[in-house]
């Protein structure tokens, strides 16, 4: 009779995982598309293990994602803002929540060390190489830590894990299966509402071609002014005609936003052309779900619209364009990468764009 085979040290741990942890906490304290891109990893803990409870640790900012949510039971809240005395605080208590299994899912110091002040049994997250004291206080802070190497993948050619792949690196140090690998952010009824009545009141209801832009500081390098943005709703409405097109902004692009909004407003009055800025998250999907293309340079909105499976073209920053198309890529969704570049090359490439998309698909 065959010897049963003995398991490794692993595969003992991920046991242990399975049969004593009742408490989970994910923590993904960075931006809003890292958020996004993680809600296939904080499904599946919950899918895998249906019995245990799922925590969540969010900024303000991005805690909105997790509304109503079906699949985590509680929603942690940890503020950039707070100060030493306020941030201390909040860690000593960590310990009273008595979590089993914690996954740093933000690739960040402040991240480990609210992990470490769980005191769970298992620590899990990872770094890359490229940031030595972080990877000498992940050792410390985490239990089961996860090294990697993209600028040496970069080096060698070999393609570079998309971030939501990277987190399947984590569903596999706790031995859990990702079957539903689609990013998730579901829009309610009142979202739903407030873009049919911007629709409405635009009078662009039954519109076929309706192109999302969202306005960025990161536009504004190479050579970029917002009159070049202009430049490409005129090429946009010229190459599809009758085609409209609405701007989004945050508080964070406030200036270049309201000098967006106040060109259209006046003497260039464009009834094809729309500003939303004051929009909860889920209003802000709304809008962009109802577009036949969304346009954006690397930010979190280039996540909202594939989380709607709106097509994306994606403009990264040529100086970390080989790292950032590869992991921070549109996930699941039809999309076309450029680098950023001078206005007219740029307009050009993204014209060029979109008519390979509706060629292709």
């Amino acid at each position: 009779m065959a010897k049963p085979k003995e398991q490794s040290p692993q595969e003992k741990q991920k046991e242990v995982i399975f049969q004593y942890a009742r408490k989970i906490l994910h923590i993904r304290i960075d931006r809003l598309g890292d958020v996004l891109l993680s809600t296939p990893l904080i499904k599946a803990i919950k899918e895998n293990w249906p019995d245990k409870t799922l925590d969540v640790m969010v900024t303000p900012y991005t805690a909105e994602v997790f509304k109503g949510c079906s699949y985590v039971d509680s929603v942690k809240i940890f503020s950039h803002k707070w100060g030493i005395m306020e941030r201390l605080k909040f860690l000593n208590s960590l310990k009273d929540e008595n979590y089993d299994v914690v996954i740093a899912h933000s690739p960040t110091t402040m991240s480990y060390l609210i992990a470490y002040f769980t005191k769970a049994l298992h620590r899990i997250g990872y770094t890359y190489d490229t940031r030595p004291l972080t990877m000498k206080a992940v050792e410390y802070l985490l239990t089961d830590p996860i090294i990697l190497n993209l600028q040496e993948m970069i080096r060698q050619e070999q393609k570079v894990p998309h971030e939501v792949e990277q987190s399947f690196l984590l569903a596999d140090k706790m031995g859990i299966k990702v079957k539903n690998r689609e990013i998730c952010l579901d829009l309610d009824g009142p979202s739903k509402n407030f873009a049919a009545n911007q629709f409405t009141k635009w009078h662009w209801d039954g519109k076929k071609d309706i192109f999302g832009i969202h306005i960025s500081n990161k536009w504004l390098n190479l050579g970029w002014e917002t009159s070049h943005l202009y430049r490409l709703v005129e090429e946009l409405q010229k190459t599809w005609k009758g085609s409209c097109v609405v701007f989004t902004y945050g508080s964070q692009e406030m200036d270049v936003g309201r000098e967006v909004e106040a060109h259209y407003a006046t003497k260039n009055r464009n009834p094809h052309v729309a500003c939303v800025w004051d929009a909860s998250l889920r209003e802000w999907a709304a809008i962009i779900k109802r577009c036949s293309y969304f346009i954006s340079m690397d930010t979190g909105a280039v996540h909202v619209a594939a989380s709607q499976k709106v097509p994306v073209i994606a403009i990264y920053n040529p100086v970390s364009y080989d790292l950032d198309s590869q992991q921070w890529a549109p996930w699941r969704v039809k999309h076309k990468k450029l680098c950023h570049k001078a206005p007219v090359k740029l307009t050009n490439e993204i014209i060029e764009a979109i008519q390979n998309l509706q060629t292709i698909y």
